[in-house]
């Protein structure tokens, strides 16, 4: 799964200007021991007055649920007085093949992170072939 269309939903329903700080590809393992890779993103975002956070994260999570990707929704502990409302898929960890989305809103800033799909590289580290 491509996460780079949902983000961009995500930000387009957030709104305001985004710096890019993806950390690309990264190395993970598949279920059955097999390496592979999947790609890092994350975007900084602008803040969003209080008012407007609980529709934004509702139209986020409909477009993330639309794809098949039903988030949780909830609230982080208060940190020198800025409140963090978060969105994620799965609730907690990560899905069976890897991939996580996260929307983060506050006043102060937005952040928006995910990891996909472990995807098994075609030439495995001991010779073997991949899939």
């Amino acid at each position: 799964m491509k996460t780079a269309p949902l983000l961009e939903a995500a930000q387009n329903i957030i709104g305001g200007d985004w710096r890019t700080e993806d950390t690309g590809l990264q190395e993970c393992f598949m279920d059955d021991g097999r390496v592979g890779d999947s790609w890092a993103a994350l975007r900084l975002g602008p803040g969003l007055p209080k008012e407007g956070q609980t529709t934004a994260l509702e139209k986020i999570r409909a477009a993330w649920s639309e794809a098949g990707y039903e988030p949780g929704i909830g609230t982080l502990p208060v940190i020198n007085g800025v409140e963090v409302t978060q969105l994620r898929y799965p609730a907690a960890g990560r899905g069976p093949d890897g991939l996580y989305l996260e929307v983060q809103v506050a006043t102060t800033g937005s952040t928006l992170e995910s990891v996909a799909s472990c995807i098994a590289r075609a030439k495995q580290p001991d010779g073997e072939e991949g899939p």
